[in-house]
């Protein structure tokens, strides 16, 4: 008999198991299969988050009711937006088009450059999707650069993103509430921890890469003006944007830049490659710490690592979007089983106070 319950106990603890593993694949099998609505939602979210915490900001500061400094918040950021796309929108423009030009030609000169040297036609020789990728480049690279201007299709997103965002950061509470009824009673209090949790950390990681983004936009622009590289500004916002993810697209806004900077000549491309490295050495020894004291810091083995496994899973979106996932990941990592089931006492990412000490 004990012989019997034992087996109907493991039994019970295979088919659990089992059960838990078919469902985990058929989650990852929806994540992937609506991966593209469920990030631009996700995106709605972090825009919500940023506009509530600069509305906070507005209350505290100014002392307005809620719904005033959200709309001066909206009428600000959307003035600002208006604004640089009058004064600079036909410049930027303009030179997105040259760019759009101005990438295939490079690359075929770079080609044509490798050529004139013995290890360059070996290069080329042994690593034939090499030789033949400047064909596929010209094919490609104008309808990809073409996306950066303004389409039906982009503007419907970032109507969307803005209005899930609005709504949420104009009453957070009409949708924080109905989440958590799906919890326990007695649960209740520590979801809605968890979630405040959520919100600080995904709003200080947001501040941190605002500064950063804008800082070295800003200064990469510049950097490259002064040095005479053509189509500075729009390189400059290139590098910007980018910036949102972490390393990757620190690497990847040097491309464009090198190869527009060979079309003048090799020596501007060392230029460039100068310039794009004290961008960075100054973001990591000024921008940086500075960013830090409030900041969500993570660790760039962990945020490298996350990026590729988002890019192979959930494609360039999940790339995108990789980094604030992985802030979320480890929140509730540190709340719900390392708190919660272990016990043990452990500074929430985002949570400021938890190193201050005592008074």
């Amino acid at each position: 008999m004990p012989n019997e319950v034992m087996r109907s106990a493991t039994l019970r603890s295979v088919l659990i198991t089992l059960g838990l593993v078919a469902l985990a694949l058929v989650g990852l099998y929806l994540l992937r299969s609506f991966a593209a609505a469920l990030l631009l939602i996700f995106a709605g979210i972090l825009f919500g988050i940023f506009l509530n915490g600069l509305t906070n900001l507005a209350v505290a500061w100014l002392r307005l009711p809620r719904w005033a400094a959200l709309t001066l918040i909206c009428v600000l950021l959307l003035g600002a937006a208006g604004a640089f796309i009058w004064l600079a929108g036909p410049q930027v423009v303009g030179q997105m088009q040259q760019l759009a030009k101005q990438l295939p030609k490079s690359i075929s000169a770079l080609l044509d450059r490798l050529r004139r040297y013995d290890w360059g036609r070996a290069l080329l020789g042994n690593m034939p999707s090499l030789g033949k990728m400047h064909w596929s480049i010209e094919a490609l690279l104008g309808p990809v650069t073409q996306a950066f201007s303004i389409t039906i299709e982009i503007i419907g997103w970032f109507v969307f993103v803005f209005f899930v965002g609005l709504y949420l950061a104009a009453a957070p509470s009409d949708y924080l509430d109905p989440a958590l009824l799906v919890l326990a009673p007695t649960h209740r209090a520590r979801g809605r921890e968890v979630f405040h949790a959520l919100g600080q950390g995904l709003g200080w990681w947001l501040f941190g890469r605002a500064v950063t983004m804008t800082s070295l936009g800003i200064v990469t622009a510049l950097a490259l003006w002064l040095f005479g590289i053509p189509l500075a500004l729009v390189l400059g916002m290139i590098a910007g944007l980018l910036l949102f993810v972490p390393y990757i697209g620190a690497i990847a806004a040097a491309i464009p830049a090198l190869l527009v900077a060979l079309m003048e000549s090799p020596a501007k491309a060392l230029w460039v490659l100068v310039i794009y490295t004290a961008v960075h050495v100054f973001e990591g020894y000024f921008i940086t710490p500075f960013v830090q004291r409030r900041a969500v810091a993570l660790p760039p083995g962990l945020l490298l690592s996350v990026q590729i496994l988002s890019a192979s899973l959930f494609g360039l979106g999940g790339l995108v979007f990789s980094t604030p996932l992985t802030v979320v990941g480890i929140i509730l990592v540190q709340m719900l089983y390392v708190q919660d089931v272990l016990g043990e006492k452990v500074a929430v990412l985002g949570d400021h106070h938890a190193n201050e000490p005592a008074p």
